[in-house]
């Protein structure tokens, strides 16, 4: 029904000219004919989530091809285009994992799929002018400036480009439409469980270059003597290093050092000064996101035997170096397993998983639209929630079988794209055909007219938090879990922001119900209960008005952005 192009948009060999640099346009392109070679993925280890692939390391540098998808018969001399930014939390993934023909079946597109760069070959970074990172956001970039200048020739139309993706992709196009680097080459937007906001999205370490150099036994005085050794490395032994180095992060990070900055400040700043692009923007999660965060770490959490420890464990690689985290600890206890009569740890996984969806994507997403609302009202919110007994979602490995849950990570992304990994998993039934068409549908929309056209379906704004809730059918809905909400934006940002308490005595945060209390974010009281030493039960309650929050970490609220040098920027 369709026909599929791969051409490529970077130099090619040798390897010298391009490791560890920015992409670099090439007028060479390969034809149809072409579409038989074999499948190209980025240089890789193989993903945890990925039952079928074993720990391998595989892949290619020659490897930034993107694949045009276009319908055989032609529709009109100027459709809309669709840029789909693959997930796999910047270290694993590729083109080849997805197709778009259920979205062309029904819809009047182009879709374009390119590669870029992962783990350490994408996001190494010295924190410096010659290692400064984000090559991967760089290789997608130069995938989304190729397609705005060339798809007249496939018939697509460059001023309604649609950047979009899951998990690491969704994050992607969130520091797109941060960065003006980007902002030529889109006019609107989709995040699918994934934000710039989102915890895991992104490093704040002050480089990862240093590791992998000690590694491999490269000099780490300077960053042009480590280039210049690491290149001498070969590709499986870069790849183990990686793998071996499991709690090293290799993701977008604050470029400032670089002569070109991609991120030359924090998400949240460049949203509270205003960077982030007017366009129209769709953003969503599913109902519980972190099944696989917590199938994967709870059976060791549960060994602990104390449930704050349990939580610690779950919000530890995510929150370590943060003030008072015993607190934001014994908050987090009380909002999730209050009204528990006997926890169990069995009986609390269900409870962990929500707060994890809070934490990680819910929370994050709701805060984003928040800061893009205020910027262009085109702003949509969703959450997908339909559940069928079946092993549809592979991305849970382990977890689905203890879950068998689809609206998990990136649970809406099976129904929009052939996957090829995991198309046996697929039961081709009518109610999942019908919710199949249903987010195709509304994908399709908002990539032709910046709306999904879905009746009721209310524009996100600060107040209502509206959204719908995506199953076989749609319904809407406002201020998706706001407690939760109100927990992770309001009070524990204030609670880092609490200094010169005594250790000596023991704290508890309590706070009420919305039934006694309104959390709005004009007039919000925080109470902060500290319980004495002893068995007096002296409770301090400490009230003050915010103005703003921010989501983790916290940055200063002096802190401002000045593109003075804006040509340099751009």
């Amino acid at each position: 029904m369709e026909y599929k192009c791969r051409t490529s948009t970077t130099i090619s060999p040798p390897r010298k000219h391009y490791f560890l640099r920015p992409p670099e346009e090439t007028d060479a392109w390969a034809s149809e004919n072409d579409l038989n070679q074999q499948p190209i993925y980025c240089p890789q280890s193989s993903s945890s989530y990925v039952k079928s692939l074993n720990y391998d390391v595989f892949g290619q540098e020659d490897c930034l091809f993107l694949d045009i998808y276009v319908r055989k018969e032609k529709i009109s001399s100027s459709l809309p285009v669709l840029i789909y930014f693959h997930p796999g939390r910047f270290s694993y993934g590729s083109k080849e994992e997805y197709r778009a023909d259920f979205l062309l079946k029904i819809n009047d597109m182009i879709v374009v799929i390119p590669n870029y760069r992962l783990g350490i070959l994408g996001f190494l970074s010295n924190q410096d002018s010659l290692l400064p990172g984000n090559l991967g956001l760089w290789d997608q970039r130069m995938a989304m400036k190729w397609v705005f200048e060339n798809i007249e020739a496939f018939g697509g139309d460059p001023q309604m480009i649609t950047i979009a993706g899951h998990d690491a992709g969704g994050a992607s196009v969130g520091f797109h439409i941060l960065s003006p680097l980007s902002h030529g080459y889109f006019s609107a937007a989709i995040s699918g469980s994934g934000t710039a906001l989102d915890p895991w999205a992104m490093s704040h370490s002050s480089g990862n270059a240093v590791v992998v150099a000690n590694s491999l036994e490269c000099p780490t005085n300077f960053s042009d003597n480590m280039i210049s050794c690491l290149k001498t490395k070969q590709l499986n032994d870069i790849l183990e290093v990686q793998m071996k180095l499991s709690k090293v992060l290799f993701l977008p990070t604050i470029d400032k050092a670089a002569d070109i900055p991609f991120l030359p400040f924090p998400p949240q700043t460049l949203y509270a000064n205003g960077f982030q692009k007017n366009v129209s923007y769709l953003a969503g999660v599913t109902q519980e996101e972190a099944v696989a965060e917590v199938a994967s770490e709870f059976a060791t959490a549960i060994k602990t035997q104390h449930l704050d420890k349990i939580i610690h464990h779950l919000l530890k690689p995510y929150l370590h170096g943060i003030s008072n985290f015993h607190l934001i600890i014994k908050a987090a206890k009380y909002h999730y397993l209050r009204g528990i009569p006997v926890p169990t740890f069995e009986s609390v996984k269900p409870q962990m998983v929500e707060m994890m969806s809070d934490f990680l994507y819910v929370s994050p997403l709701q805060s984003t639209l928040k800061w893009h609302s205020k910027k262009t009202q085109n702003t949509f919110m969703y959450v997908f929630d339909y559940k069928k007994n079946s092993d549809i979602n592979p991305i849970l490995n382990s977890a689905e079988e203890e879950t068998n849950s689809d609206d998990s990570h990136m649970g809406d992304a099976i129904y929009l794209f052939n996957m090829t990994t995991f198309n046996e998993s697929i039961v081709h039934n009518g109610r999942i055909h019908h919710v199949k068409k249903l987010l195709c549908k509304i994908w399709g929309n908002f990539v032709n007219e910046r709306s999904p056209a879905v009746p009721n379906w209310k524009k996100f704004n600060e107040k209502e938090r509206n959204y719908v809730e995506i199953s076989t059918t749609i319904g809407a809905k406002i201020n998706y879990r706001r407690h939760g909400m109100e927990l992770w934006t309001l009070l524990v940002p204030d609670l880092q922001r609490i200094h010169n308490i005594s250790t000596e005595e023991q704290y508890i945060i309590h706070y009420v119900d919305t039934d006694s209390l309104s959390w709005g974010a004009a007039g919000l009281a925080i109470l902060l209960g500290v319980l004495c030493i002893a068995l007096v039960g002296v409770v301090i309650v400490t009230r003050r008005k915010l103005s703003h929050a921010s989501f983790l970490p916290v940055t200063s609220r002096k802190d401002e952005v000045h593109y003075g040098k804006i040509g340099e920027y751009m």
